[in-house]
């Protein structure tokens, strides 16, 4: 497959889930689009959420890691969710700090038991 077709076909695998949750939607506010699908910032959102599909699925296909069309498809459906592991594999702890009122200095003077 070329770059392309996997990106086509992640961008695909993206409006599938957006189209079922639409027509979820659509069908449980008695057939009338709701009110929150008509915002700039959801029709924002779904853009990034749909080129983030595609961009992955890319980053898949030329990498080598997946070959089909299958894939790629399924790359998209589940890119919130790659990207979500990815963030979660790439973040470091914050160690935590002392919060009491005395503080050991670094000789350890101060320190409270």
């Amino acid at each position: 497959m070329q770059w392309w077709q996997f990106a086509l076909c992640g961008l695909a695998g993206g409006a599938i889930i957006d189209g079922i949750e639409f027509w979820r939607a659509v069908r449980g506010n008695k057939g009338r689009i709701p009110e929150e699908f008509r915002t700039p910032g959801f029709a924002l959102a779904e853009a990034i959420r749909l080129l983030s599909g595609a961009t992955l699925a890319w980053a898949f296909g030329t990498s080598g890691e997946i070959s089909t069309a299958l894939a790629a498809l399924t790359v998209g459906v589940t890119a919130p969710l790659v990207v979500e592991k990815l963030a979660r594999a790439a973040s470091v702890p914050v160690p935590q700090t002392d919060t009491g009122a005395e503080k050991a200095d670094a000789t350890g003077v101060g320190a409270q038991p």
